[in-house]
């Protein structure tokens, strides 16, 4: 156990003793408020995409129908 908590896992290992069940509920929690937040800007950039596609379609569409 001497060598688990010198360990770079001490973190994730204490998570796993009785008294840290809070600390795990925490870090859970904190995991799924982090991917929130991810989804949320990684749905705002598939907009900014989709915006930018449209755009480029626009002008293809012109530079088309000039030539």
């Amino acid at each position: 156990m001497e060598a688990a908590l010198n360990s770079p896992y001490k973190d994730f290992i204490s998570f796993y003793d009785e008294e840290n069940k809070e600390s795990l509920k925490y870090a859970i929690k904190r995991c799924i408020e982090k991917n929130k937040e991810k989804n949320k800007n990684l749905k705002k950039i598939e907009k900014i995409i989709e915006n930018e596609k449209k755009e480029i379609l626009k002008l293809l569409k012109y530079v088309q129908e000039r030539s």
